[in-house]
Order: structure tokens, then C-alpha cells, then sequence
């Protein structure tokens, strides 16, 4: 048996749930299946669904300070599993005394539209003291200690409970359960031989399993189990760096067995580059090109050399030159302070 605790804050909606058929968004016709719900237990009210929920609203009205007053549990069955009418109805009184509700309104309702039998209880947290007598404090704690007593109860399929509600002697003894070992297994054997995130996908789900992918990634088996990847220690990060890997060593360990390209096939060649130590031979047309390339590359670079020490090049004037221009200068100066020497005043 397994538990689930929900705290709410309409009374409405989720009496509604429990109480009206419901329609398959999975079928394109909307087929309504009827008769999904049948009441087992009212507790201090009764009605259909509108009274139900105004009885509730009523009583809540003692407490408006409490904001979510609606308690919603639900216990289900493991697949093959059948309890009659009168044990459900002794588990959903268990349930009531073990969280404290059992002075308070709820209703207890059986659901018919799934393949495992299972109960839903709506109760009231606020009692007719209009204190809130019900807690939600360690509520999945406690769903998990009052399961473990229904299973010995009534000869249940045990469960395995989680790590962190198992008393400390307990938490790190081995587990029974290999079926979280297994489909480990299946999935690391599905990704060595995967390269990329589509082929690991799609080899999964041929082996059955659905996938859902977010933040993380978990799947789902053929029996509906629902496994967290990061609980089998194949988080998303994880399966990427192994997809990663794999495709870094096929790309340098070489070509699969049976593979032949010829010389002529351009990616023969990137192959070969790829490949660590792997001797490259080049054709003739590829040796004459690059030589005619390399001799082209030094001439150009003796050419600028050539260019760049001309520059740099310091040219030094003869000595007939250079007295020649004093001379020059010296009768052009002359000339200058004559024109200025007649203009003066």
C-alpha cells in the first residue's frame, strides 16, 4: 500500500473530484466513465456534492484564520490487490483515528477508474470547536509508519519505505527491492551503445520504457513505475558526458570493421586526420600544389623585407653637395636682407 497527504484550500473542488464521473482526456470520443465513484463513509455530514462541500464551508467558517483547511489522503493498493467494501471502510477509520480527524467531517470514496484499487478521504481540519485539531506536520512520515500497519494488517503486498523514514539502525541495511538495480542495469547497457541523446531515447523506448524529460530525467517501466535517472545514479549530466564520451572514442579509436573508401573520397582523408598518429600520405597533385604554395609564401616575404629595409634606408649627401647648398643658402640670405634693408623707412 502506498499513501499520499494533500492539504488544500477549497473544499469544492476537490469533494467534486472524488464524487462526479470523470471524463478520459485520452480518448477522442470523451467517453464519461460512470459509476467511478462510490461512497463508503460519511462522518458527521451527508449529501451530494454541494451540500457536502457547504456543510464543510460551514465548519470552516470557525477558523477563518487557517488558510488551508482541507485534509485529502490517498491509499492505494499494489495491481492484483482487492479489499472488500468493509476492510476499506476499517482502513479509512485507522486512517481517521492515526492523523486525528476522527471527531471531524470527512467522507471516504472508492475509485473504480484505474486498474489498482485505491480510496480517496476528504476531511475537515477544522472541528466543531473551531480549533484545527488536525495536523500536517511530518504528514508523509506518518502516511509511510500507517501503510507499513495496514500491510501487516490485512496481509497486504509490503512496500519498501523511504531511507529517510526508516529509524537509523535501519537506513543503511540492504534493500529487498532489485527491480531499481535491474532497470539500471538495462539502461547502462542501452548506453554504451548509444552515441547521441536520440539513438539513447529511442533504443529505450523500444525496450519499453517512457521517458520524461525536464530539469532531470526519469522513466517509466512497463508496469507504470515512475524512477528518478538521478536516483540510479544516471542523472541527465550524467548520461550526457557518457553519450559524449562514447562519441569522442568512435570518432578516435577508427572506422567500424567492414568499411572501405577510396583515396579519391575527401572524407577518407578527414578520417585519417582525425585518427592520433596516423600517417598521412599525400598524393602527387597535393605535394606540387603546396610546394608552388610554400615557394610563393617565401618570395612574397623576401619581396617585403626588400621593401621595408628601403625605409629604413639613411642616404648621406656627397661634400661637393653639401658646400654647393651652403653657398646656395648663404647667397639667397644676402639677397633677403638687402630687399629688407631698401624697403625700410
Amino acid at each position: 500500500m502506498i499513501g499520499k497527504v494533500i492539504t488544500g484550500k477549497g473544499f469544492s473542488g476537490c469533494i467534486g473530484y472524488c464524487l462526479e464521473d470523470k471524463k478520459m482526456k485520452e480518448d477522442p470520443d470523451q467517453t464519461i466513465i460512470e459509476n467511478r465513484a462510490e461512497i463508503l463513509l460519511f462522518n458527521k455530514c451527508f449529501g451530494n456534492r454541494k451540500e457536502l462541500a457547504q456543510q464543510f464551508r460551514e465548519v470552516r467558517k470557525l477558523n477563518p484564520k487557517q488558510s488551508k483547511p482541507v485534509f485529502h489522503l490517498v491509499l492505494s493498493m499494489a495491481p492484483g490487490e482487492h479489499l472488500s467494501r468493509s476492510q476499506l471502510i476499517q482502513i479509512a477509520q485507522d486512517c481517521a483515528k492515526e492523523f486525528g480527524f476522527a471527531d471531524n467531517q470527512f467522507i471516504a470514496v472508492e475509485h473504480k477508474d484505474t486498474q489498482h484499487q485505491h480510496i480517496h478521504i476528504v476531511a475537515n481540519r477544522i472541528g466543531y470547536s473551531g480549533k484545527t485539531n488536525v495536523s500536517d506536520s511530518n504528514s508523509y512520515k506518518r502516511m509511510t509508519e500507517f501503510c507499513r500497519k495496514m500491510e501487516k494488517k490485512f496481509q497486504l503486498q509490503p512496500v519498501l519505505s523511504p531511507r529517510r523514514f526508516l529509524p537509523k539502525d535501519q537506513q543503511l541495511l540492504p534493500r529487498n527491492d532489485q527491480r531499481r538495480d535491474h532497470i539500471k542495469v538495462r539502461l547502462r547497457q542501452i548506453l554504451r551503445s548509444s552515441k547521441t541523446m536520440e539513438s539513447f531515447q529511442q533504443k529505450v523506448r523500444e525496450q519499453g520504457f517512457e521517458i520524461i524529460k525536464g530539469r532531470g530525467i526519469s522513466f517509466i517501466d512497463k508496469e507504470g513505475v515512475k524512477i528518478k535517472g538521478s536516483d540510479m545514479g544516471l542523472s541527465l549530466n550524467t548520461i550526457e558526458k557518457i553519450l559524449q564520451k562514447n562519441q569522442t572514442q568512435y570518432i578516435t579509436q577508427g572506422r567500424p570493421e567492414g568499411r572501405k573508401e577510396s583515396p579519391e573520397n575527401g572524407r577518407s582523408n578527414i578520417w585519417r586526420l582525425t585518427v592520433p598518429f596516423a600517417p598521412y600520405k599525400r598524393n602527387p597533385r597535393e605535394s606540387d600544389f603546396i610546394s608552388a604554395f610554400i615557394q610563393s609564401v617565401k618570395q612574397a616575404a623576401e619581396n617585403a623585407a626588400d621593401l621595408v629595409a628601403d625605409l629604413y634606408k639613411v642616404q648621406y649627401p656627397s661634400p661637393e653637395d653639401y658646400a654647393t647648398s651652403q653657398i646656395e643658402r648663404e647667397y639667397y640670405r644676402n639677397i633677403r636682407k638687402k630687399k629688407k634693408r631698401g624697403y625700410r623707412l
